[in-house]
């Protein structure tokens, strides 16, 4: 079976089952809401109010909560946007979480006052603070989940990258990559599949892959799956092709 039909057919048995009142919300709320970068859940997470008394679902976890008025996905009784944004990082490491906080706003799926009105409305709920912390820190001007991840992987090599870099030759704006290296003239891309696999992406794409050619410029490209599981690899890809590049340029090694 298709892994969100999966999902759907699991919160409808957990929903129906825990009764009017309950609601998705955490991670499986996440993923009905369509946040990027959230990892999945084996367990589906329910708001219950303190009124309901629901006997044991299995594979389900219940959290006393009166969340209020729930939003529809897929028909499901799902945890608000801004609430689902606001729990998230209670849950999650702050540096994910922040990113996925920013992703949210810059894509205007939810704004910054109402997650400050969760926020209060969260007062004394356990871990709180991390989600403050997540508002407080989130960038808007981060393109995508996908690039900050990239950065993160070639951090601790050492090589300096400028996020968002635009690349000029003979004085005319040719693209802006994901992460440039100027000396080297060689792009690192993020290629989310929503973005790149339709074909508006892919003419754009391939036009941009020429101009940069004919500019001088060499570019990386990895995959979501590659740079979130394979990490390790798309960092020993870039340190390699730094090198080749350098020799190519005629630049010492360092």
């Amino acid at each position: 079976m298709d892994p969100h039909l999966a999902l759907v057919a699991q919160a409808w048995t957990a929903v129906l089952t825990a009764g009017d009142g309950a609601m998705l919300a955490y991670r499986v709320a996440r993923q009905l809401h369509q946040l990027d970068g959230v990892p999945t859940s084996r367990y589906v997470d329910l708001y219950v109010p303190a009124a309901l008394r629901p006997r044991n679902i299995p594979a389900a976890r219940m959290h006393r909560f009166d969340a209020g008025t729930p939003t529809r996905c897929h028909r499901l009784p799902t945890a608000p946007l801004a609430l689902t944004v606001v729990d998230l990082p209670r849950q999650l490491p702050p540096a994910l979480a922040t990113r996925i906080v920013a992703d949210a706003v810059r894509t205007r799926r939810v704004d910054l006052p109402s997650l400050e009105r969760e926020l209060e409305n969260a007062r004394g709920r356990k871990n709180v603070d991390r989600a403050r912390h997540a508002v407080r820190f989130a960038d808007p001007r981060l393109e995508s989940i996908l690039e900050d991840e990239l950065f993160a992987v070639v951090l601790p090599t050492g090589i300096e990258v400028i996020p968002q870099y635009e690349v000029f030759v003979d004085g005319r704006f040719v693209a802006r990559v994901d992460l440039g290296i100027p000396e080297l003239r060689l792009a690192l891309e993020a290629d989310g599949y929503a973005t790149h696999a339709l074909r508006p992406g892919f003419e754009r794409d391939c036009k941009r892959a020429a101009l940069l050619q004919l500019g001088g410029w060499s570019s990386l490209g990895f995959t979501a799956l590659q740079i979130r599981q394979r990490p390790d690899w798309v960092r020993a890809v870039i340190c390699r092709r730094v090198s080749q590049r350098r020799r190519e340029l005629g630049l010492p090694s360092t």
